[in-house]
């Protein structure tokens, strides 16, 4: 069955290869939370903890649709809306112009939010 709406998975980050323009950086292992949201809507998973020194952690995000998206420690779909002009501190993310998913860096404790482009 295909994607309908937004999955994400939780992880840490590692180092990928070296190239001309610097490290690329790779999902470390196996996710450590994830869920799929059918509609807008707040995770309610979060961001691991992240150790001393270790791996920072990340957000790969797979969605059906071109979102609207915001990550923090309390965000919520209305901060998206705007009274739907002016959307602040939020990312897009559009699958037909980026195959695969979108992966971001992210603080420990972290929540996801999005809603329909």
């Amino acid at each position: 069955m295909a994607l309908s709406g937004v999955h994400i998975a939780w992880g840490f980050s590692s180092p990928g290869q070296q190239n001309q323009v610097g490290q690329t950086t790779l999902p470390a292992g196996n996710p450590t939370d994830g869920e799929t949201m059918a509609v807008s809507a707040v995770s309610t998973s979060s961001a691991p903890k992240a150790s001393a020194g270790g791996p920072q952690p990340l957000l790969s995000i797979s969605a059906s649709a071109a979102i609207y998206y915001v990550t923090g420690p309390s965000v919520t779909t209305a901060q998206l809306t705007n009274a739907g002009t002016t959307r602040v501190a939020c990312r897009y993310y559009d699958p037909s112009q980026s195959p695969g998913r979108e992966d971001i860096f992210v603080n420990s404790g972290d929540f996801f939010a999005w809603i329909l482009a």
